[in-house]
Formats: structure tokens, sequence, C-alpha cells
């Protein structure tokens, strides 16, 4: 069963409120536009709206942004990455995610590292 996620989960990301939902929000209307969730299929349901994978990501570390003028920067590179490789048709959903979720992780390592 998957539990269910609370403020408090996504202050450990972003630590302001207004900011959470700020990027929830976008997040949520990407998701609804079509954009895959970063979540692994294990972390949520199938049924689960927009909006309830968006905090879902917020509370997991998914998104590599604490505030909003990051998550914006951060969704028009992968709007385009998505972009181009949808006009290649070369990959799956499950390769773009795998692909975003690799490149998250290595900006969360680089900003480590800074």
């Amino acid at each position: 069963m998957i539990r269910k996620v609370a403020m408090e989960d996504c202050l450990e990301t972003i630590d302001n409120r207004y900011q959470v939902v700020l990027i929830a929000s976008k997040r949520a209307s990407s998701l609804a536009e079509g954009l895959p969730t970063l979540l692994e299929k294990k972390q949520y349901d199938m049924h689960d709206k927009p909006s309830i994978l968006a905090i879902r990501e917020i509370a997991e570390k998914c998104l590599p942004c604490s505030n909003v003028a990051e998550y914006k920067k951060w969704e028009r590179n992968v709007q385009d990455k998505l972009f181009f490789d949808n006009y290649n048709n070369s990959h799956s959903d499950e390769e773009i995610r795998q692909g975003l979720t690799s490149q998250i992780h290595q900006r969360s390592n680089l900003d480590i590292n800074l």
C-alpha cells in the first residue's frame, strides 16, 4: 500500500510552503499535459491524479529544484529533451524517465561538490 504524503515530507526538500505549492501546481500542470512522472511504478498508483503525483515527486526528492525559478529552468530543459527525443522516436517513456532521473542525480552530485 502506498502511504499518504504530507506537507512535512515536502518541506524536507523545499523549505518554504509557498514554494512547495507553486512548484507542485506547475508540475501537476506539466504532468496533465503529458510529461512523464519521475516516480518509479512502485511509488504511485496508476489512478493517482497529476496533483498527487507532483506532491509525491517533491516528497521523494525527484525534482532537482528548491524554488519556482529553478523548476521553470529544469522544466524547459526537460521539454527540450523530450521534444528532440520524440522527434527522433528513439526512446520509450520509461527510457526517457530513466534518462531524466539520471540527469537529476548527476546534477545533485554536482551541486554537492561545488
